[in-house]
């Protein structure tokens, strides 16, 4: 298989080397994968990156640690190469994938001890990293080989595949979920003994089968994990905000006819947010989109988002993406 997915660590700051030796003592180091392994060093951070390029399955796994409580670690660019399907899991840490083209939704974020499923096209984008210390771990895998090892019985995979090449230049993501059991599986693929060739792709499927086994039964496609009134509302939320307008939640249970407190309490139950959590996280994400693709100016981009003062907009924009608008866009120009 082809590499699936690159992260540029190098291209995260200036000052950031290769090492002949790691930074610090890596949770797992994959023993079958000495020639994919590599080390990085910042003078705020320490990075290890580690990848395996098996038979139709891509192992990615990257750790990163601060030397520092307060340190803002710069944002990572990625690509992902092919059409593939990732499974991701963030073993330590939080962390926020940001496609810069075809993703839906804007932005993946995820949670220490979560998983999730995406399927995405080539495309570039960032990696937001925000804990001191990082571990995420990133497998992909082509369809010919989930049929191939995984059951089918004419649900699930199937389904899967025969969605994903309707939507085939797109990104779609999965609702994360506890990673729970899967530590296991992934454990015993993390420190598998460094066999070659064909025995080495077969211990390797094992693990991997069984990970995907526990995670397959939940649809991509958000609009069908959601219930109908969720989906709905998400979807004007982003329509208002993508023509200036700030929602609320008075005004959206006015518009569908419901009472506010109906509407915020279901919603929370149905989503396990609140709906004005979910609205001022699409606001920056609206935000993030006017900064970098319309190129707007700060200011401008706080006016239109609603934000009282730019102060109060920069604040809320480092607490969700790991630094103030100004020093985000320096890194995006250095």
């Amino acid at each position: 298989m082809l590499p699936a997915l690159s992260i540029h660590v190098l291209e995260a700051s200036p000052e950031v080397r290769e090492s002949a030796t790691a930074p610090f003592v890596p949770t797992y180091l994959l023993p079958y994968a000495p020639h994919g392994t590599i080390h990085y060093r910042h003078p705020d951070f320490g990075a290890v990156l580690q990848q395996y390029d098996a038979f139709d399955v891509y192992i990615v796994v990257l750790e990163v640690k601060t030397r520092q409580t307060d340190v803002s670690l710069p944002a990572f660019p990625f690509e992902t190469l092919q059409h593939d399907l990732h499974w991701v899991y963030l073993l330590k840490g939080t962390a926020t994938i940001r496609a810069l083209s075809h993703l839906q939704p804007a932005a993946i974020e995820l949670a220490e001890g979560r998983q999730l499923q995406v399927y995405s096209p080539p495309t570039t984008g960032n990696l937001h990293l925000t804990e001191r210390h990082t571990l995420l771990v990133s497998i992909a895998a082509k369809g010919k080989w989930l049929t191939r090892h995984i059951e089918t019985g004419g649900s699930g995979v199937e389904m899967l595949i025969g969605f994903l090449r309707k939507r085939s230049q797109r990104c779609v993501a999965s609702h994360h979920t506890p990673i729970g059991s899967a530590v296991h599986h992934l454990a015993e693929l993390l420190t598998l003994a460094p066999l070659e060739g064909e025995l080495l792709d077969a211990a390797i499927a094992l693990p991997v089968s069984a990970l995907i086994r526990m995670v397959r039964r939940q649809s991509v496609e958000p609009e069908q994990q959601t219930p109908l009134l969720i989906s709905s509302i998400q979807r004007q939320i982003d329509h208002l905000l993508q023509n200036d307008l700030i929602p609320t939640v008075t005004d959206l249970a006015s518009k569908n006819g419901l009472g506010a407190r109906w509407l915020g309490q279901q919603y929370h139950a149905l989503s396990g947010q609140t709906l004005q959590a979910y609205i001022a996280q699409r606001r920056l994400d609206e935000a993030y989109r006017l900064l970098v693709e319309e190129k707007l100016s700060i200011s401008e981009v706080s006016f239109k988002m609603g934000y009282a003062e730019v102060s109060v907009f920069s604040r809320l924009f480092k607490r969700r993406y790991g630094q103030s608008p100004r020093a985000y866009l320096q890194s995006l120009r250095s």
